[in-house]
């Protein structure tokens, strides 16, 4: 899971730590089924210039 928004700068918000909840909980679940798989180098590539 890649996320690119800044929760760590407002995680004090209410609206921040449900939706950081929400998200774990998510990836934690059965439900969560990714169907694309990313590397490493692949990430780097995007992210890191």
């Amino acid at each position: 899971m890649v996320c690119t928004m800044r929760l760590s700068e407002i995680q004090e918000r209410s609206e921040v730590k449900q939706f950081t909840k929400s998200l774990i909980s998510y990836m934690t679940s059965e439900e969560f089924s990714p169907e694309q798989v990313l590397d490493m180098e692949k990430l780097e590539k995007t992210f890191i210039k």
